[in-house]
């Protein structure tokens, strides 16, 4: 079981890029990643457990794009695991 009470979770449908977010993490931990579709790019944690969970990269997004999830363990498991 992780240490994070909340992780951030992204929906990439709502995301436009902006980088935004990114700028906000104050533990630098979130990073621009190419999805599957070439050209692309979500926001992305690197490190999981570098994020603290502060919130910064949510309310920096005017698009809604990312939420805090208390499902700490599925969004860990998606930010190491799935292919965006």
């Amino acid at each position: 079981m992780s240490k994070q009470k909340v992780l951030p979770w992204v929906t990439p449908e709502q995301c436009e890029g902006c980088t935004e977010c990114v700028s906000a993490c104050p533990s630098k931990c979130l990073y621009m990643r190419e999805t599957t579709n070439a050209g692309v790019f979500i926001p992305w944690l690197d490190t999981v457990d570098a994020c603290t969970g502060c919130g910064k990269c949510q309310n920096a997004c005017i698009w809604l794009a990312i939420s805090l999830t208390s499902y700490v363990d599925e969004a860990r498991e998606r930010f190491i695991s799935v292919e965006v």
